[in-house]
């Protein structure tokens, strides 16, 4: 990781600080997606998109139900 360095704005106005600002996040931000680290994580989410999509509500209703329903079969569903 990277050093954190510390943000000294040059302007004297208030309109310049915050072009100063922006200058530094949009060079930040073009550095991040350029950077060779950014490529390595695009390359290893790029396989994991099934993870990432969401389940939808009824399939995991159906999950949840099938679950119970096998539980209470094998009695460890039951009161003592």
């Amino acid at each position: 990781m990277s050093k954190t360095e510390p943000i000294i704005l040059q302007a004297e106005t208030l309109e310049g600080k915050i072009n100063e600002i922006t200058d530094r996040l949009e060079q930040g931000i073009t550095e991040l997606f350029n950077s060779d680290r950014y490529k390595e994580y695009l390359r290893v989410m790029r396989h994991r998109t099934k993870y990432l999509r969401p389940i939808p509500f009824r399939s995991l209703l159906s999950a949840t139900a099938s679950r119970e329903q096998s539980a209470q079969s094998r009695g460890n569903g039951q009161d003592r």
